[in-house]
C-alpha cells in the first residue's frame, strides 16, 4: 500500500487537534477557520475526514469542535466518523 504524504495544511490541523487532548479542550471549527486565514468550513470538514480516512489520525468531534480523543468513550465515539 502506498504512503499518502500530508500537506502542509493536514501537517498543521493534525498538530493543532493533536494537542487538544479530551472533548474539554476541543477546538472549533470556526476557530481553525480562523486561524487558517480564512478556510472555507467545507475545507475543513474535507481535509479533518481525510485525516482520519487516509492518515488514520484520531480525531474525534463534539459540540464544542475537534480534539484527540483520550478516553474509552471519545475513542469509540470517534470510531463512528
Amino acid at each position: 500500500m502506498e504512503k499518502i504524504e500530508m500537506t502542509d495544511l493536514e501537517k498543521d490541523l493534525a498538530e493543532l487537534i493533536g494537542a487538544r487532548r479530551g472533548k474539554a479542550r476541543a477546538i472549533p471549527r470556526a476557530e481553525l477557520m480562523t486561524l487558517f486565514d480564512g478556510l472555507s468550513d467545507r475545507l475543513v470538514r474535507k481535509k479533518i475526514k481525510h485525516l482520519i480516512i487516509k492518515h488514520g489520525i484520531p480525531i474525534a468531534s463534539g459540540i464544542k469542535g475537534y480534539y484527540t480523543p483520550v478516553t474509552t468513550d471519545e475513542v469509540m465515539r470517534a470510531g463512528d466518523y
